[in-house]
């Protein structure tokens, strides 16, 4: 049996009376029964409580993440309907403790409404409220952007023994903080910043320069900022951590200026167009003869809020932005992973036909990737499997602490792809390093970082078509001449680099 309520974000919910329905409510759903083996046992009544704030926007909107919740737990009654009474709600709790401003924020309220014994709750939210800078602040203008790393519900459903699901942006856990706490969303900023650190590892790069456009997307902040931190305390790469404001007018001329003398590995974390705009700016500088390399990231392939990371523009620029792209290494995860199915298909024109229906936009595959939305159902339809097989196993599924480890250290194989949950409850999937083959006009993937050994990065192919002969190229200005003079940075110490972030674009 499956119950949708869903409480729109404004008037007047916090009070006893309200409550008290609510309550009652559920209270009157009716319970089935399902034989297991010889014995006939009763359903469990299973309530997900979804919640966040209105204020987010692109891939984070609520409105976009509610359809595919509701297509998820909707399927999941007709597929366990026997043994799950399933009930689905949304309510206005906020992830953000420092901006709750009446009773409805608080999940903790909601929480000691809905608990009763032997129901099951579980909370779930896409995380992205806390991952979007200054969205909070145009709700509340007077208070400070929402730490991204705030544990503090999550904290609290370990003391509820509730679990509580991320399906969208990536949380990093302690198991020993958040005992019921899983993170499945697949834009995982750490995998990233791992990778970025196997990279430099492997090719033994101990210079390094990071760009950073401050008008793109979220995830190249967090990646960016993350990966000088991570450096900074390793202290066995010295880095240089730029950031910029680009328009229309940036080339970003002064910022190869100052890597020609400091190191031969950039890091660019913005906009695909503006790193086109630099690979044609360092073509002209004599800048892409393969002596250095560009790096750059694609969490989604093809999002729109990304841009299009390819040479082709129709532009006078086409050509030379071709031949510069053969210094380009891309970070992306490996989307043969996903694979095309019947149910892929229908996952993707459902939730571009409801979205129509209930907030009357037309979403392409661009403006709302189909990885998203599996990605995002599977969480869902994931925790519904894990609750199943718990159930025919005649455990307590009150019990979050114990169910949680039917999670850990697993592969689980969904009808649209495979996903592997690590140790501490996160989703980690399989990421690449790709190279643009001018030869064959592809992005050929030719490392791979497998979802289940993050510390590893295997070489899947040749990198073919470099624009030197020689691969890798060193990381220091002088190595590829023998001068042991510049083969190093000279006088600089990581700690005085990164504390000299005022970018300059050029």
């Amino acid at each position: 049996m499956f119950r949708f309520v869903s409480f729109s974000m404004s008037g007047p919910f916090w009070s006893p009376m309200f409550f008290w329905l609510l309550s009652g409510y559920l209270a009157k759903l009716s319970y089935g029964h399902a034989v297991v083996g010889t014995v006939q046992q009763p359903a469990a009544e299973i309530v997900v409580v979804a919640f966040g704030s209105p204020v987010t926007v692109g891939l984070g909107a609520l409105s976009r993440s509610t359809v595919v919740w509701e297509m998820a737990v909707a399927d999941l009654a007709q597929k366990y309907g026997d043994a799950l009474n399933i009930s689905y709600i949304f309510v206005p709790a906020v992830t953000c403790l420092a901006v709750c401003e009446k009773g409805e924020d608080v999940l903790s309220g909601w929480y000691y409404t809905l608990q009763r014994p032997g129901r099951v709750l579980v909370f779930l939210n896409n995380g992205a409220d806390l991952a979007t800078p200054g969205g909070y602040r145009s709700r509340y203008p007077s208070l400070p952007d929402c730490n991204a790393n705030d544990i503090s519900l999550y904290m609290l459903s370990a003391q509820w023994n509730v679990l509580a699901v991320n399906s969208l942006t990536s949380i990093e856990i302690d198991r020993t903080i958040l005992p019921t706490t899983l993170s499945l969303g697949f834009l995982r900023t750490p995998s990233y910043v791992r990778l970025c650190q196997n990279l430099l590892t492997m090719y033994n790069w101990t210079s390094m320069f990071i760009l950073l456009d401050k008008g793109s997307v979220p995830i190249n902040t967090f990646v960016a900022s993350a990966l000088a931190e991570r450096l900074n305390n390793s202290g066995r790469v010295t880095f240089v951590l730029r950031t910029v404001l680009s328009n229309a007018n940036t080339t970003f001329r002064d910022n190869l200026i100052e890597l020609r003398s400091f190191s031969r590995i950039l890091f660019f974390f913005g906009h695909a167009a503006k790193l086109r705009q630099l690979l044609v700016t360092a073509s002209s500088m004599n800048m892409t003869n393969g002596q250095y390399v560009y790096v750059a990231m694609e969490a989604l392939p093809n999002f729109i809020g990304y841009g299009k990371m390819s040479w082709r523009y129709s532009d006078k620029n086409d050509q030379v932005a071709r031949m510069a792209f053969r210094s380009l290494l891309v970070l992306q995860p490996d989307i043969s992973s996903f694979k095309t199915t019947n149910s892929s298909f229908r996952l993707a024109n459902e939730f571009r036909s409801r979205s129509m229906a209930s907030v009357n936009i037309n979403y392409t595959n661009a403006d709302h990737p189909s990885e998203i939305v599996i990605t995002t159902y599977d969480a869902v339809m994931l925790l519904g499997k894990v609750l199943h097989e718990a159930w025919r196993s005649q455990e307590d599924l009150t019990d979050s602490r114990n169910l949680i480890q039917r999670f850990l250290n697993q592969t689980f194989d969904m009808d649209s792809e495979s996903i592997f949950i690590d140790s501490n409850g996160v989703r980690a999937d399989n990421l690449v390093v790709a190279h643009y083959n001018s030869l064959t006009d592809q992005r050929e993937p030719f490392l791979l970082q497998p979802a289940n050994a993050a510390d590893e990065l295997n070489v899947i192919r040749s990198l073919e078509d470099w624009p030197s002969l020689k691969w890798p190229p060193s990381s220091s200005p002088g190595c590829e001449d023998g001068d042991a003079d510049k083969c190093r940075v000279a006088g600089l110490k990581t700690s005085e680099i990164w504390n000299s972030t005022a970018g300059r674009g050029g």
